[in-house]
């Protein structure tokens, strides 16, 4: 049988990081993305794996990721994380599976 399986990534959130140069520029005009990061099935996503961020400055296009990014970006991007959920149908397959389990638990005890 043939399983297609992997990793995928959604973007879940977009903010501008107020008052904060650009760390390469100068530029106010950086942004921050988050992602949500998730195992797939068939292209169904089927376990979220968790958040990522990533800084841009809008004027010399430097792109930072969550590791690269220096301190003073890192209060604002860590709030942003905290408020950004999930998407619903990262648990979907998941909720599915369990329903599956109980019915199937419910239905040995009345046999």
């Amino acid at each position: 049988m043939l399983f297609f399986f992997g990793t995928g990534t959604s973007v879940i959130s977009s903010h501008p990081l107020t008052g904060i140069p650009c760390v390469n520029c100068g530029a106010t005009s950086v942004g921050v993305a988050i992602y949500s990061r998730y195992l797939h099935l068939f292209w169904i996503p089927v376990i979220p794996l968790g958040k990522r961020s990533v800084s841009q400055c809008a004027n010399c296009k430097q792109a930072l990721s969550e590791n690269e990014m220096p301190p003073i970006y890192r209060q604002q991007v860590d709030g942003f994380k905290q408020q950004a959920r999930l998407p619903v149908s990262n648990y979907l397959v998941l909720a599915l599976l369990g329903v599956v389990v109980a019915f199937s638990f419910v239905a040995s005890l009345f046999r």
